[in-house]
């Protein structure tokens, strides 16, 4: 809620960022929701009463972020098994999108883009084999862990998050009472301002995620 002597009074326009800073805390809300209260906190999924990243899944490691553990990364989410099957799925299921926090950015990006290996012999002339992925790498700010990191399969290929809005409406909505006659700009003089944004997450499949808990 605002005054209208508030309004009135706003002489440097600041209150009318308001409704985009509602927008901005609605999209946030839901970033959060993703990458915090269900990737790093490590949901539940509701098909087997599993957490996302566990044991019994496949897609827990502990591998530092380097070629040794990227490699090995790659390899286990390659070797997991389509449901009813002992085959691999193999391409399919190669890791595209690393998510790492602040801290591991500038290994994330060579390792990924770099021409060459990047090892411990900095003289070292044996091409990266990552680069030809074409990995995006992601930075999440919010993971407070400057050790863990997570490979994600392309999610065309294998979803692994849902995300459902009602009735389609994936952009919030933002609603004014400013009339007058009515509400609490008639009892109060006071303009209300109230955003709706409404969705929900579900896991679909472990397949396609992998995280390293790195000691």
């Amino acid at each position: 809620e605002l005054t209208f002597e508030a309004i009135q009074n706003d002489d440097i326009g600041a209150l009318r960022r308001i409704p985009r800073e509602l927008g901005r805390a609605a999209a946030r809300t839901l970033y959060r929701a993703v990458w915090l209260t269900t990737i790093r906190d490590n949901a539940v999924c509701t098909y087997d009463s599993t957490q996302l990243f566990h044991a019994s899944h496949n897609n827990l490691g502990t591998n530092a972020l380097d070629a040794a553990g990227l490699l090995a990364t790659e390899n286990a989410m390659r070797a997991q098994t389509a449901y009813g099957t002992n085959e691999p799925l193999g391409e399919v299921n190669q890791p595209r999108i690393l998510v790492v926090p602040p801290a591991l950015r500038d290994i994330a990006y060579k390792l990924t883009q770099s021409t060459v290996a990047v090892t411990a012999n900095e003289n070292a002339t044996v091409p990266n084999i990552f680069r030809e992925v074409g990995y995006r790498i992601i930075v999440v700010d919010d993971l407070t862990d400057a050790n863990d990191w997570y490979a994600f399969a392309d999610p065309a290929d294998v979803p692994i998050l849902e995300v459902g809005f009602l009735n389609g409406r994936e952009e919030p909505e933002l609603f004014v009472q400013d009339m007058g006659n009515v509400g609490s700009m008639f009892s109060a003089d006071k303009v209300t301002y109230k955003i709706r944004h409404i969705w929900g997450i579900g896991i679909l499949d472990h397949r396609g995620a992998f995280k390293n808990a790195v000691a």
